[in-house]
Parts: structure tokens; sequence; C-alpha cells
């Protein structure tokens, strides 16, 4: 061991005097050590401001397209209820259902599609499925089928 702390000795005498020789050199590792140091720390940080910013631009963006959706589908829905009343009172009436679907599509500029579906078989006259639709196409076009 007491070798050992020689040759430790000696080791960190020659570091002195080589540093203490060539001072200008030793000036310079230790700035290009410190300047890599100070970026490490810089891009660290910088990297953290960046994905909290990037977390908080985003939650609030997630919040105003859900308030958005709420807000339209709450009008849809307040529609709906209005139309279900009118549809169980006037399941018979077939080609009655095609106009208030229409109706409801040129209404309401929010619903791009109505239609009222009816169980299989309801009318023995149409296919086993029947179900009076419009869809809104382009601005001003509403087609029922």
């Amino acid at each position: 061991m007491n070798k050992m702390e020689t040759t430790h000795k000696d080791w960190w005498q020659r570091l002195k005097s080589y540093m203490k020789s060539h001072t200008s050199l030793t000036i310079i590792i230790s700035a290009v050590i410190l300047l890599e140091v100070m970026m490490g720390v810089m891009f660290l940080s910088a990297q953290n401001f960046i994905q909290r910013t990037m977390v908080q631009m985003v939650e609030a963006e997630m919040s105003a397209t859900y308030l958005s959706i709420r807000n339209k589908l709450s009008i849809v829905e307040v529609s709906i209820d209005n139309l279900s009343r009118v549809v169980s009172e006037s399941l018979d009436k077939q080609e009655w259902m095609f106009e208030l679907s229409q109706r409801m599509v040129q209404n309401s500029p929010m619903i791009w599609g109505c239609g009222v579906a009816y169980a299989p078989g309801y009318y023995p006259q149409y296919d086993k499925f029947y179900m009076p639709y419009s869809v809104r196409r382009g601005q001003d076009s509403i087609i029922s089928m």
C-alpha cells in the first residue's frame, strides 16, 4: 500500500507541476470543461422548459376543443330531444319522416345528416330495414334517401 500511496502522490505532483508549467493550456482546458458543463445544464433546463410549455399549450388547446365539441353536442341534443317527441307520435307516417329528416338538416347547420331507423320488418311492404335519411351535400343541397 505504501507503494500505491507513493505512486498516487507522484502522479498528483507530476500533474501539478505540468499545470504550473503550462498555465495557458490549463486555463483553456478548464474553460472548455466549464463551457461543456454549462451547455449541458442549459440544454436540460431548456428542454424541461419547452416540454412544460408544450404540455400547457396542448392542455389549453384540448380544453378549448372539448368545450367547443360539448357546446355543439348540447345544441344537437336539444334538437334531437325536440324531434324525438314528434317522431314517436308519427311513426306510422312513412313519407312524412323524409320531410322531417330533411327539415332537421336544413334548420340546423351543425347537423350534417339525420335519419329515423325503424325496427327490422316494421314496414312489411319495404325491405327488412327501413330508414328515411337526409344528408347535407355542399352548402345548400340536401339529399333524402
